[in-house]
């Protein structure tokens, strides 16, 4: 109540998961203060407000205060580099959920994204793993992999990340294991 407007930004590329959401909230009966667009666009393609595409640095004024996000997982495919101008990325990895976890972290002071386990140790992420060393890795979440239903079978964290930081502790829970630590952020990384 204290904060006069909130702002939401929903972003997909799929129409359908718009359309649930805009029923969703209105069952949810938000608050008056609270104002959300819909954006039927791909993220990594997606130009904010102002019409420019979000190229912020690191560390500097960023466009969102908070960025969720649940991209997908999988290497990149022909359509996506025919589609999506991915000039602006590490060029490392092949995996399609980095692009979109580097934007974020360009953009958003605050974040939080499912994406899979490997990105903590897979050779592919050394350079998103130096981007987000660069800021303050709050907590990490094991799902193992039970974070989705049904057939997918990859092991997935939850990862919270915060602007820059000399922090250099995380909160790493398992959900697997049911326990919760504290470890330096250079052990796991």
């Amino acid at each position: 109540q204290h904060i006069r407007n909130v702002e939401i930004d929903l972003v997909d590329i799929d129409q359908d998961s718009l359309t649930t959401l805009k029923l969703i909230i209105k069952k949810m009966n938000p608050p008056k203060n609270f104002s959300f667009r819909f954006f039927n666009k791909n993220f990594l393609d997606f130009e904010p407000i102002d019409g420019k595409q979000l190229q912020l640095p690191i560390g500097n004024n960023h466009e969102y205060d908070l960025i969720i996000g649940n991209p997908p997982f999988g290497k990149i495919n022909k359509a996506s580099k025919e589609n999506v101008n991915l000039n602006s990325f590490q060029k490392k990895s092949k995996n399609i959920f980095s692009y979109f976890l580097e934007k974020s972290i360009k953009t958003g002071k605050y974040i939080a994204f499912i994406s899979p386990k490997s990105l903590i140790s897979a050779p592919e992420f050394d350079d998103l793993r130096k981007i987000i060393l660069s800021r303050d890795v709050i907590r990490i979440i094991d799902h193992g992999e039970k974070a989705f239903d049904g057939d997918v079978k990859i092991e997935t964290i939850g990862i919270t990340l915060g602007p820059q930081s000399n922090n250099l502790d995380v909160t790493v829970e398992s959900l697997v294991t049911k326990t919760i630590q504290m470890h330096k952020k250079d052990y796991i990384f």
